[in-house]
């Protein structure tokens, strides 16, 4: 008798004779089925962007077929099940974030018994370098006057988002720490040639950038700069204690002491025998502080920034009505008026039969003081005769006339 055994498990046979002769016999016996035996790399460690490719391989000591699969592979990552049993992966820079990952292989045989084996996997990335993006001044050679302030600032960035700190110094003297610096040079203390050098570091790498910068004597030397509110202006004034290959001055202005700040003069104001300077700030609006600075012009293109100062318009106190200037005049005439708050207004010109002439504004005004020029011109655009006549100013409850003479 040949007795075939099953597939697994305990198993039983009984053989009983065909006679009365003789009892049965039984017979049983363990059918054992040996799992695949999985042999796979070491943990492997590679560089984001750089592919790893591995194959992995089982033995089964009986001999049957195996069937081999994975599990919580990465993104991007393929196993080849059925050809080489190969992993490839060339895993992201953003994946190293995610580093180590764990990827199980399985070889099975038909009986299913299998084994099972995990891999760890670690996504390392080079550093990379801070990178600076952008910085001020955007020329690196530069040409400055002594004792004024310069500012340097950089915009820097780190791949990894590390974070960075910064080193600044002139001439190797310790300046900051910051991303910005402000760098005063003191002719008693730097040379004429400096070398402004910040350094950006992710505590691994570095980076710097370097000004060269050649200083010299300013074409002026103040002796006092003021700024002070008049009525519906702000007077500016300066005087030098010397002067030098000098072209004139800029006055620059800005509602903020760190800038930015414009220029307001029409034209260069050119120097004064005695160094004695104003400039009167007709722009300048009621209940709003003002910065001012003084920009020197010398003959070589170089541009000196003196202050700043600052002054503020207080808002008017009552209605008012200004006399016209000039007054007489020919062709234009200016007319302020001011205003505690805003409201709505009217003032217009009329001749001396009480007849409208000219409206110069209808509408809603904010608090401070106002400008209004009149050509000499009616509301048709045709010049009007020389004579006398009303400007009247109407709003609220307040009702202002003034004359004023158009002359020949």
């Amino acid at each position: 008798m040949t007795w075939r055994l099953g597939l697994k498990g305990r198993q039983s046979v009984k053989l009983s004779p065909v006679t009365k002769a003789g009892g049965a016999l039984s017979f049983s016996s363990q059918a054992v089925n040996a799992a695949p035996e999985l042999t796979v790399p070491s943990d492997p460690s590679v560089l984001a962007g750089t592919p790893i490719t591995f194959s992995i391989s089982a033995f089964d000591a009986d001999g049957d077929a195996i069937t081999y699969g994975a599990r919580s592979l990465p993104s991007g990552a393929a196993f080849d099940s059925t050809g080489k049993r190969s992993f490839t992966w060339t895993p992201t820079r953003a994946q190293a974030a995610g580093s180590p990952y764990m990827v199980t292989f399985i070889a099975s045989d038909a009986f299913q018994a299998a084994d099972t084996a995990r891999i760890r996997i670690t996504v390392t990335t080079l550093n990379t370098a801070p990178s600076i993006d952008s910085f001020e001044p955007g020329d690196t050679t530069l040409t400055r006057a002594f004792g004024q302030f310069i500012p340097f600032q950089i915009f820097a960035s780190d791949a990894e988002n590390d974070p960075l700190t910064y080193h600044w110094s002139v001439n190797g003297i310790f300046g900051g720490d910051q991303a910005s610096f402000m760098f005063y040079p003191d002719k008693d203390l730097f040379p004429e040639e400096c070398v402004v050098t910040v350094r950006v570091s992710d505590n691994k790498t570095t980076r710097e950038l370097n000004w060269h910068l050649h200083l010299i004597i300013s074409a002026v030397e103040l002796n006092s700069l003021t700024a002070s509110a008049q009525k519906g202006a702000v007077l500016l004034s300066w005087r030098t204690a010397s002067e030098s290959n000098h072209l004139g001055f800029n006055v620059l202005r800005s509602s903020l002491a760190e800038g930015p700040y414009e220029t307001i003069n029409a034209a260069l104001i050119s120097p004064a025998a005695e160094g004695r300077y104003s400039y009167l700030d007709r722009g300048a609006r009621a209940g709003m502080k003002y910065y001012y600075k003084i920009q020197d012009v010398d003959r070589s293109g170089l541009l000196t920034l003196h202050g700043p100062v600052a002054a503020e318009l207080a808002l008017p106190e009552r209605v008012d009505l200004a006399q016209n200037y000039p007054n007489p005049f020919n062709p234009v005439t200016t007319i302020n008026f001011e205003l505690p708050a805003a409201a709505e207004v009217e003032l217009a010109i009329y001749d001396l039969q009480g007849r409208l002439v000219r409206t110069l504004a209808r509408g809603v005004r904010g608090a401070g003081v106002h400008s209004l020029v009149w050509d000499a011109r009616d509301e048709a655009g045709m010049a009007v005769p020389t004579g006398i006549y009303y400007y009247r100013l109407r709003t609220g409850n307040h009702l202002l006339t003034k004359k004023l003479l158009l002359a020949k």
